[in-house]
């Protein structure tokens, strides 16, 4: 199985992970996401095999354009995660929204079979169909003001 992550706080402690890549635009989220998986290698030394992966793979790249690794690594992955509910700068289907510009790259980018992308904010794109929900519970993220919070489910139409 291989996933791509697009924000740092998350990570799934899985030992079937084939591959992990973690992205953001921030040096300062890439070295406190490094920061976080030294701490949690130290407190959980099991989940270190797993931590080597995520750590070995994080780039710091800017995920609205076309072009990095990371186009590649959704292009692979089985599970995208994008915590992108800060990102709601404007309505989720225009094109000059840091959402619209994610949805259009996922739309084009989340072509594996049975692929699926879990965001914290609704995207829109002809390309993705939302296949579901699902509560993400209290303290999934630092931002989170309510016992749940809602997540969406896509895959590609």
């Amino acid at each position: 199985m291989k996933i791509a992550y697009r924000h740092l706080g998350v990570l799934v402690l899985d030992p079937t992970i084939a591959g992990v890549f973690g992205v953001d635009v921030s040096d300062r989220m890439i070295t406190l996401g490094q920061e976080w998986a030294a701490s949690l290698a130290r407190d959980a030394p099991w989940v270190t095999p797993t931590l080597d992966k995520f750590l070995s793979s994080l780039v710091c790249q800017d995920m609205s354009l076309g072009i990095g690794q990371h186009v590649e690594a959704v292009k692979v992955a089985d599970i995208v995660f994008m915590n992108n509910y800060l990102f709601s700068d404007t309505a989720p289907g225009e094109l000059t929204s840091l959402n619209g510009k994610m949805a259009k790259n996922l739309g084009q980018w989340l072509i594996k079979r049975h692929a699926v992308l879990v965001t914290t904010a609704m995207l829109s794109d002809d390309a993705l169909l939302l296949a579901g929900n699902l509560d993400f519970p209290m303290g999934s993220f630092s931002w989170q003001t309510s016992d749940k919070w809602k997540g969406y489910i896509y895959t590609h139409k």
